[in-house]
């Protein structure tokens, strides 16, 4: 499989978060957070009640959602079986939108 350069710039963005604590793991994380969140990412397996809430709470708080494979958010996470993400840095989740326009993955 070829990564794009799309993909190679959403991974070093959420790379970028991770070091600098700037995303929450987990969709019950995501949901109980108490940080402001731009931009929630999650896998296009993740199940139907965690689905729900995510997309719920993005609609409440008018935050955009962005869906992956399981594969993809595997790599940009380097964490085996990680469902859900938010990011919690407005640059940065402005640069994976736009990365994902480019086209990295699908957008909802």
């Amino acid at each position: 499989m070829m990564i794009t350069t799309a993909q190679r710039k959403i991974k070093t963005y959420i790379g970028f978060a991770i070091k600098s604590r700037n995303i929450v793991f987990g969709a019950d994380f995501v949901v109980g957070n108490s940080k402001k969140l731009y931009l929630i990412i999650y896998t296009d397996s993740i199940n139907r009640t965690s689905k729900s809430r995510l997309t719920t709470y993005s609609e409440q708080n008018s935050i955009p959602v962005i869906i992956f494979e399981d594969k993809q958010m595997e790599e940009c996470v380097n964490k085996i079986n990680c469902k859900c993400i938010a990011i919690a840095d407005k640059n940065l989740a402005e640069a994976i939108r736009h990365s994902v326009t480019e086209g990295g993955a699908s957008n909802e």
